[in-house]
């Protein structure tokens, strides 16, 4: 049997918790299209990106921009954080021949 997560402390976040997960309850219904959420705030979230079109947050090492700061940070760290260590790993060799093409097992 699956452990309840330490973090659901408060009996009103175990309740929670259970009514959305465990037995799959989606309370917030999107007025606008047939989707279902089981937290009112996953329902705003998407009412904001996927109706309302906004994407608050912006990357500033590649423009890129995100509805969802949890799409933003995973972005941040696979896409800026890998690169960063792997160049750190690979040393001047990719800053000196920038156009050269390599292969994924050089990597």
């Amino acid at each position: 049997m699956r452990q309840v997560r330490p973090e659901i402390g408060e009996k009103s976040k175990l309740i929670r918790h259970q009514k959305t997960v465990h037995e799959g309850r989606k309370d917030y219904a999107c007025t606008k299209c047939e989707q279902k959420f089981g937290l009112e705030h996953h329902l705003l979230q998407h009412q904001r990106t996927v109706h309302e079109g906004r994407k608050d947050h912006l990357c500033d090492k590649c423009q890129m921009r995100f509805g969802d700061q949890s799409n933003f940070r995973r972005h941040q760290k696979t896409a800026h954080e890998a690169s960063d260590s792997s160049t750190r790993w690979r040393g001047a060799t990719e800053k000196s021949y920038p156009n050269e093409e390599r292969s994924s097992s050089e990597y």
